[in-house]
């Protein structure tokens, strides 16, 4: 039986502007190619961990035990949750795959 490769991110670089305050991430589209334009995403502090590993090209699977050591959470519930927040960062295309 063969695995699914881990799948790995960059930053749409150019096309969304980033602040950070405190531990946690805003994201501001610039750009039709990430996002709706006037649009603000609010990332939580996970999420913003989630999202700093992604764009530093950390694969999925890296990030999942991550999230999950610094949590001392159950490894299948942080996958999906990593999953979902990583496809909608694809999906606004703030993230593009490496």
């Amino acid at each position: 039986m063969t695995s699914t490769p881990s799948r790995t991110f960059r930053a749409n670089t150019g096309h969304v502007a980033e602040r950070k305050i405190r531990d946690e991430a805003i994201l501001l589209p610039i750009s039709t190619a990430a996002g709706e334009i006037g649009t603000v995403y609010d990332l939580n502090t996970t999420a913003t961990s989630i999202w700093e590993m992604a764009r530093q090209g950390m694969p999925e699977e890296a990030i999942v035990d991550r999230i999950a050591a610094d949590h001392d959470a159950p490894r299948e519930t942080v996958a999906t949750d990593v999953r979902d927040i990583l496809d909608h960062l694809l999906k606004l295309r703030m993230l593009l795959p490496a």
